[in-house]
């Protein structure tokens, strides 16, 4: 197997993975980037949507959860999306 075809296998099995679930995928992805975009009313809206498609989801109420934070204690300007932990 070349380089190039070994590196294109994992892309392509995460395009697959993406694709096998698309509505609630794909509105997963969008809403990540706005809140990237610290478009914190879009961004919940957005993540409440994925919990209206895939009830009790983990990482769309986490975000929805960090947005009310960052609603208070909104992120540094030079923020790059990581949550740091600041408790064991």
């Amino acid at each position: 197997m070349s380089p190039k075809s070994s590196l294109a296998q994992p892309a392509q099995s995460v395009s697959r993975a993406l694709t096998a679930d698309t509505a609630p995928s794909t509105l997963y992805i969008e809403r990540v980037a706005t809140y990237l975009a610290r478009e914190w009313d879009t961004a919940e809206r957005q993540f409440r949507r994925c919990l209206e498609l895939r009830p009790g989801d983990a990482l769309s109420t986490l975000h929805i959860e960090r947005v009310a934070t960052f609603r208070k204690d909104p992120p540094p300007t030079n923020w790059d999306g990581v949550w740091h932990l600041t408790k064991k």
